[in-house]
């Protein structure tokens, strides 16, 4: 007699990751990027306020890559995804340690320069006068 078992298969998906699980990530980083380290000795340490928003930065970029690669393969269980997210949030966070702490320029002034894009002239435009246009954007002082 010959017996039939029925074998369940379950799976586990390991993406995406939950939302505290998310705000957990960006806690660690806020911690790491404003603890003394071998990288803070040379680069310098962040301010916790400048720490959690880069850490919120960093999170959200690794959350958004790693979640594309896992819609191009959606039958996997998110393993790779999973890898990707914890390897572009490292790389981002060394790129960030390296980078050291940002001063913020005060402006006595307001910003005389504004950019307005609710009204004017509505077309296609070339490149270069693209490029002219938004050039005082990258003047220094300049806030957006």
């Amino acid at each position: 007699m010959e017996t039939t078992m029925n074998q369940r298969s379950f799976s586990i998906k390991l993406w995406p990751p939950s939302q505290s699980t998310r705000l957990m990530l960006v806690e660690r980083m806020t911690k790491n990027l404003s603890t003394p380290s071998i990288f803070s000795k040379k680069y310098g340490v962040l301010s916790t306020e400048e720490s959690q928003e880069n850490a919120k930065q960093i999170e959200e970029t690794a959350f958004a890559v790693a979640n594309e690669h896992y819609e191009r393969e959606p039958d996997g269980d998110g393993s790779s995804a999973v890898q990707l997210y914890a390897k572009k949030s490292s790389t981002h966070m060394l790129e960030v340690l390296k980078r050291g702490p940002q001063t913020m320029e005060k402006v006595d002034s307001p910003c005389v320069t504004v950019f307005d894009i609710s009204g004017g002239r509505r077309a296609f435009i070339e490149a270069e006068e693209a490029e002219e246009i938004l050039r005082p954007l990258s003047d220094k002082g300049n806030s957006y």
